[in-house]
This record gives C-alpha cells, structure tokens and sequence, in this order.
C-alpha cells in the first residue's frame, strides 16, 4: 500500500490568519483520511526565497 499525503501550501495572498486557518483545516483532514500531512510555505510572504519558515515561525 503507498503512502498517501497532503501538502499545504501558502499562497501569500492571504495573511497569517488565513494560513493558520487553512493548516488547521488540512490537518483535520489529514488526520480524518489517514494521510501524512506536509507543510511547505517557502516562497512566499513569510520566507526569503526557498526557505520554508513553517518550522522557524512554529517551533
């Protein structure tokens, strides 16, 4: 059986809130569909080019 997984992406056109919301959503479903979830926010407001600040901003 493979592994079934769902990225979450920031899409810069919203604020903060609107990315923290839409993560608490994915990992709801995530959770609910058995799947691994992955966060990728790099390239966006939040990071200077390809960094990924999820674990930076959250840890």
């Amino acid at each position: 059986m493979s592994r079934k997984w769902l990225v979450v992406k920031a899409s810069g056109g919203g604020g903060l809130g609107d990315s923290i919301k839409s993560l608490l959503v994915a990992a709801l479903y995530a959770s609910l569909s058995g799947r691994t979830l992955v966060v990728d926010w790099s390239g966006g407001v939040y990071s200077d080019g390809d960094d990924n600040p999820f674990w930076r901003l959250f840890s």
